[in-house]
């Protein structure tokens, strides 16, 4: 399992204009259960990259989204 924790992004969710035209600070936990493919792992190319995942949750977040819940499905 890897976790990133504490991620925090100024962004633009909501229903409400004010909350899209001023944003709001958003706190992210994200949790990734990876399951390899080999016992042993021995080559970073069969590793998840941390900074990638933070690249991921960060374009998710760039998208503004009506509900949290969305934005947490997707």
């Amino acid at each position: 399992t890897i976790e990133l924790q504490d991620l925090r992004f100024h962004a633009f969710h909501g229903l409400y204009p004010e909350e899209r035209k001023t944003g709001n600070q958003f706190r992210v936990e994200l949790q990734v259960v990876y399951c390899p493919t080999e016992e042993l792992i021995t080559r970073i190319d069969d590793t998840v990259n941390y900074a990638t995942l933070f690249s991921i949750v960060q374009q998710y977040m760039q998208q503004p989204h009506d509900l949290l819940e969305t934005l947490a499905m997707k």
